[in-house]
């Protein structure tokens, strides 16, 4: 099926589910909130976490790939925006991706390079074609909803935050569960108006007294690239080495700079 097509249904199933879950027999309607009261939860539960350590299974369906590349290895994460996803196949690393928030880097065994470029930038290999600050960034939604301007749009089933630039105009649309405050779908857009980003998060379970998803799969337009994350065995708040986010090139690897010669650092 077509990712496009695929996107559209998950979303008409997202709206589904949370209607349906309005028609349940026994359960309360859920109370209104504030425009504040969502984003301090929202934003509350993110900043308990610091760190993050899983095991991961990875899917990655792209038009490069003839078929679907399922791998599994470990992810860790960072406040704010430091990312460790490390795949491998049948004992074989398939790829490591590293990100310290500002500056990334895919390591591609199989063919001997490392690309490099801005964290916020898409790194493209092995149908690969995304920014590694669009996955960091699903778990840090207090960087996403502090010092920026915000519209609020209560719905019957579930609670829209615009998040706004100077200009008014929308970078990204969170989608949060009324009966469980937890972020459901979120879409992020380019400075032109066009979709960025899709993510739906699911399967949360709750960790002390935080609530991850253990489920994102996140969809890019831009290169028709839809990547699964489905996490196990999570443990937060660990300490984690500094070297964890820094990639030892090997010898004898090329390294290809991914860089736009116009972009401006954040």
């Amino acid at each position: 099926m077509d990712n496009a097509i695929k996107r559209l249904l998950t979303k008409i199933l997202l709206v589904s589910t949370l209607t349906g879950c309005a028609a349940l027999e026994g359960v309360a309607p859920p109370r209104d909130f504030t425009l504040e009261e969502v984003r301090h939860h929202v934003g509350i539960n993110s900043l308990k976490i610091n760190t993050l350590k899983a095991r991961v299974e990875v899917t990655v369906e792209s038009p490069e790939l003839e078929s679907p590349l399922a791998c599994r290895g470990y992810l860790r994460m960072e406040r704010p925006r430091r990312l460790r996803v490390v795949c491998s196949k049948l004992f074989s690393t398939i790829f490591d991706i590293v990100s310290n928030g500002q500056e990334s880097w895919l390591y591609v065994p199989g063919e001997k390079k490392v690309y490099t470029g801005r964290a916020d930038q898409n790194l493209t290999s092995l149908g690969l074609n995304f920014s590694p600050n669009d996955v960091s960034g699903l778990l840090d939604f207090e960087a996403e909803l502090s010092s920026k301007r915000l519209s609020f749009e209560p719905t019957p089933e579930y609670w829209t935050i615009h998040v706004l630039d100077e200009r008014g105009l929308t970078l990204s649309d969170l989608f949060v569960d009324k009966r469980t405050l937890q972020v459901s779908y979120i879409e992020s857009f380019n400075p032109d108006g066009s979709l960025r980003m899709q993510a739906t998060l699911g399967e949360y379970k709750d960790i002390g007294d935080c609530s991850l998803p253990r489920s994102l799969e996140i969809y890019w337009p831009a290169g028709d690239t839809n990547l699964t994350l489905n996490l196990s065995k999570v443990a937060i708040n660990e300490g984690l080495d500094p070297k964890v986010f820094r990639l030892s090139i090997p010898q004898g690897v090329e390294t290809v700079s991914m860089t736009s010669p116009k972009a401006v650092s954040q």
